[in-house]
């Protein structure tokens, strides 16, 4: 019943569900109160509240429910009395961020010394504003795979001990002071995701493990220069592409602004724990990177160019290749809180001698960054494709699903990481002037 007119009042607590097992009250905005589901629906297994404005209490027999399974209370902006007992043996995501009258109270103290006791508990989603550390017993749940903490001033202690959460596998962090992060491949061996948005004042990521294939930090403006070249020379030793690699056409190949705000232009620097995962590329068929700043380094992408695509030639098999992207998202002054967590897609294309398939698409949340995405995917499909001796190669960036009347999106440059064969050349312009060395192709047909 999402986004209904539904009020929980005394009619439906007169009601008897005994098989009912799904509830979705999503953007239900006269609720204000979730009464005794224990009697009403004994054997619920998933209760979805997200977004219920108006929702202040939820009864403490929701706490007991033994079948409970996923609990969403996500931006329940005036929720205040919580169950002070959790006992939901059954619980195994639980969501609670946004709820910001609760972030002023302690009803979310006592709650978050209930969550410890939720062993079976596999995803966790939670507000740390104004919380100084976690309950110690917040490390029972070794179960978790998912953790995602918002706003919090420093990393909880807690937290920081090996063993910790043994099978986590993502770890996001959202809107937070944050100036340091713990030894990420101690601590968490098993992480294959690390989300850091709009961590504004992390100046270090620490090494990562070597199972990792995805981190975005986005917002994240005071990341130093090491840590952002350490990040991308790992990513570029799990995957086996080359550093340094070289097009016919030289260093012209790259126009004036290709130039990067990382510190040096030295080999690898990477820590020696990661100089044995040379083959740890293939446990995945991508690889994703997204790093604050709207430059691209040089020496890595030995294509480049202004605008939204870039083109290569290759011989009769199709090399492995990785692409980058430079975004800039602006919003407008007056835009809703609500439209900020909205999405939108970039998507890629590639044109083999005119022919155009699609290669990936990502959904990006919007608020305003300029950020490079850095992308690497094995796809087994092209393998099959039948080459001559020489293929044009285009690759074409495009972002879409958001409203151009309120968000601004500008792809501002592009690179591409490939072993080509593209001829040599001489260009009579000056050194100083911006080109595009790769002409784009014919007119492309689609099939």
């Amino acid at each position: 019943m999402r986004s209904s007119h539904i009020k929980l009042d005394e009619h439906f607590e007169r009601c008897r569900f005994e098989t009912l097992k799904y509830i979705d009250f999503t953007y239900c905005k006269n609720i204000t109160k979730v009464p005794d589901l224990s009697v009403i629906t004994p054997n619920i297994k998933e209760l979805e509240l997200f977004r219920c404005k108006n929702l202040v209490e939820v009864h403490q027999s929701v706490g007991l429910l033994e079948k409970l399974e996923i609990w969403n209370l996500n931006e329940c902006r005036n929720l205040r009395i919580l169950p002070t007992k959790l006992q939901l043996k059954s619980l195994k995501s639980f969501y609670l961020f946004g709820s910001e009258s609760l972030d002023q109270g302690t009803e979310r103290l006592a709650l978050l010394s209930s969550i410890g006791y939720l062993t079976g508990l596999r995803e966790l989603t939670i507000s740390l504003k104004n919380v100084k550390d976690v309950p110690s017993n917040i490390s029972d749940l070794q179960n978790l795979r998912r953790l995602s903490m918002h706003e919090c001033d420093e990393f909880p202690k807690a937290m920081n001990t090996p063993g910790c959460f043994p099978n986590l596998e993502r770890l996001h962090i959202f809107y937070s002071n944050i100036t340091t992060l713990p030894e990420i491949a101690i601590i968490f061996p098993q992480l294959k995701i690390l989300v850091l948005h709009y961590c504004w004042n992390l100046s270090k990521i620490p090494r990562l493990p070597h199972c990792i294939h995805v981190v975005s930090a986005k917002g994240c403006n005071s990341l130093n220069s090491q840590s952002r070249r350490r990040l991308l020379n790992q990513f570029g030793e799990f995957i086996g592409l080359q550093q340094n690699i070289v097009c016919a056409k030289g260093m012209r190949h790259q126009d004036s602004d290709s130039e990067t705000n990382f510190e040096s232009e030295s080999e690898f620097d990477l820590d020696e724990a990661t100089s044995e995962t040379d083959l740890t590329w293939k446990l995945y068929d991508y690889y994703s990177l997204a790093l604050p700043g709207s430059k691209i380094p040089k020496w890595w992408f030995n294509h480049q160019s202004v605008g939204s695509s870039i083109s290569f030639s290759v011989g009769r098999k199709l090399p492995s290749f990785a692409f980058c992207v430079a975004l800039k998202v602006e919003l407008k002054d007056d835009v809703p809180y609500e439209y900020e967590f909205r999405m939108f897609t970039c998507s890629v294309y590639m044109c083999i001698n005119g022919f155009e398939r699609g290669l990936v698409h990502i959904n990006f949340i919007l608020p305003p960054s300029s950020f490079m995405w850095f992308h690497y995917r094995r796809d087994r499909s092209l393998e099959d494709i039948i080459l001559g001796d020489w293929n044009d190669i285009e690759i074409r960036f495009e972002c879409s699903n958001y409203d151009p009347k309120i968000t601004k999106i500008t792809i501002e440059r592009c690179g591409v990481h490939v072993s080509c064969i593209c001829p040599p050349c001489n260009f009579a312009t000056n050194e100083d002037t911006d080109f595009n060395p790769c002409p784009p192709l014919k007119k492309m047909r689609t099939s």
